[in-house]
């Protein structure tokens, strides 16, 4: 963003910084996501030796009993490669060994739980488990194709049961299809409950979930799967769909639809009244059923999955979304200082606000925002890839993932052949 005045600024209070005094955590994983960051960016050797440090106290305090565990994968990946020090790599394979033999345990093989007991295990893509999915793409992105090819056939494993159970379509009504046109293809995640051994998809959708459709999608053009992006496609325009289905323009927490009947890739259902009125909720805009948690929190997950299929493919529908999505955020919850989560998304006229601004509104939601309508060469995801906590690490440049712009590619320059030299 060309701040280079405020960034000096924060580097220099950055090296003030007294991270062994610090709880640990989650928090610090995100410092750094950061700090790694901030050195890919711009080259000031200050903020990976800070990294360095906090790495090495991360290390410490993510030790026991079974290892060491951070979640922190991307983060000490692109350490490791910066500092020449392979202990952080070997941490974060330390961590998907225990993954990877679980993933053939659970009761849904190929998934994670992410609650319940033995019998009635609950699954899907939200809370519990975003960071999971996400990280095994995305190092397998920093590392280049074939470098780490069991991170690929895990994640290909987990999202081949995931297109099986989790992903429904939800019942459109007639007004609705007619109002969004060619937006009406649209796939929303919801969650897998074990009942003994029989499993069934509950159609309950979390904001959580949003980011699967950019994942989808960056999956499938990293891996060369097209249908792959076709469900990204179709998952990104899901949320931005449910976005535009509340009275505020915003998606709630977590909401429950009425699903289509059948195989999701059967295509678009037709709207049953009889349906409707047995499931659904009268004090709801069709076809929801229920609205369980009905907080905005300011979350990135929608506007990432925009930003990453406008990226891979082009298509300028997803600045469109995008633009609706962000009128919508500004109008719902800027204050005269800032910017606040609000309580219901469902009601009409005055909205109450949460007075709190989580810390991803800035690091995540509104960098996402930013990119989507900017040069695509800024962050190009060639180039660079967006960890879970949207911390750009330069990747291995092995298969290009943008394509479909306006502006034709730019030319190579040839280097000069030296005399004599063939």
């Amino acid at each position: 963003m060309d701040l280079r005045e405020e960034f000096y600024d924060v580097v220099e209070e950055v090296c003030k910084i007294d991270f062994a005094g610090g709880k640990g955590g989650v928090d610090m994983g995100r410092y750094l996501g950061g700090l790694v960051a901030g050195y890919d960016l711009s080259g000031e050797w200050g903020l990976l030796e800070r990294a360095g440090e906090l790495g090495g106290l991360l290390m410490e305090k993510g030790k026991g009993r079974e290892g060491t565990r951070t979640g922190a994968w991307l983060e000490f990946t692109r350490l490791g490669q910066l500092i020449g020090d392979k202990k952080y790599c070997d941490t974060v394979s330390g961590e998907v060994d225990v993954l990877e033999e679980g993933q053939e345990r659970t009761k849904l093989r190929g998934l994670w739980p992410v609650k319940g007991t033995e019998g009635d295990e609950v699954f899907g893509l939200g809370k519990g488990a975003e960071g999971v999915y996400g990280n095994l793409l995305k190092t397998a992105a920093l590392l280049g194709r074939g470098r780490e090819g069991r991170l690929e056939r895990m994640w290909k494993e987990a999202m081949g049961v995931a297109e099986d159970w989790l992903l429904f379509r939800p019942m459109l009504a007639e007004e609705d299809r007619d109002e969004i046109g060619d937006r009406r293809d649209v796939l929303l995640v919801g969650e897998a409950r074990m009942n003994g051994d029989e499993v069934e998809t509950a159609p309950k959708v979390q904001h959580l979930g949003c980011y699967a459709g950019g994942m989808f999608g960056l999956g499938g053009k990293l891996f060369g799967n097209e249908e792959y992006v076709k469900i990204g496609e179709q998952l990104t325009r899901g949320c931005a769909w449910a976005y535009g289905a509340f009275p505020t323009g915003l998606m709630p927490e977590v909401l429950e639809a009425v699903p289509c009947e059948g195989d999701w890739r059967d295509g678009p259902c037709k709207f049953d009244e009889d349906k409707w009125r047995k499931e659904g909720s009268r004090k709801l805009r069709k076809p929801f059923k229920s609205v369980k948690d009905p907080k905005y929190l300011l979350r990135p997950e929608a506007i990432e999955s925009l930003f990453v299929m406008f990226r891979i493919t082009g298509n300028k529908e997803y600045q469109e979304l995008a633009w609706e999505m962000f009128q919508s955020v500004v109008g719902a919850t800027e204050t005269e200082l800032a910017f606040s989560a609000i309580s219901d998304v469902t009601v009409h006229g005055l909205l109450k606000k949460l007075d709190s601004m989580e810390s991803f509104w800035l690091a995540e939601t509104l960098k996402y925002y930013y990119l989507i309508f900017s040069p695509p060469d800024l962050i190009s995801l060639d180039e660079w890839v967006l960890s879970p906590g949207a911390h750009p690490f330069r990747r291995d440049s092995s298969g290009f993932i943008t394509r479909g712009f306006d502006e034709p590619p730019r030319p190579k320059k040839k280097k000069k052949k030296k005399p004599g030299v063939p």
